[in-house]
């Protein structure tokens, strides 16, 4: 995959002991990132924690993918923590789903709604 050719969502999951050690980094890095790219409505970061499988869980919107490889390759390719997929979008009733970054605009608005 290169730089713009994304059109799907993308998935990062993380354990709870390498989210605890580099969650805040790749959300800090996104957040970088979705500026230099000029803020782009509808690019944006969630996060999920499943609790039955004990890890935590990031969904990169398609829009927020196209500028993301560089975050991807930091956090996914090549490296001991953290793993990635593409994966479907997630659904707005899953548990524990939030927003974290970026711009949800009117697409994605949503997701942002509170799960029970």
């Amino acid at each position: 995959m290169t730089e713009g050719t994304a059109v799907g969502w993308y998935k990062v999951t993380m354990t709870s002991r390498e989210y605890k050690a580099k969650g805040k980094d790749l959300e800090d890095s996104f957040e970088t990132q979705f500026e230099q790219h000029g803020s782009l409505e509808g690019a944006a970061l969630f996060v999920r924690k499943d609790e039955k499988a004990a890890t935590w869980e990031y969904y990169l919107t398609p829009e927020a993918v196209a500028f993301s490889q560089s975050l991807l390759k930091e956090f996914v390719w090549g490296q001991e923590y953290a793993w990635g997929q593409p994966c479907a979008a997630p659904a707005a009733t899953v548990r524990n789903l939030s927003f974290c970054k970026g711009s949800t605009g009117n697409k994605y608005a949503h997701l942002m709604e509170p799960s029970k």
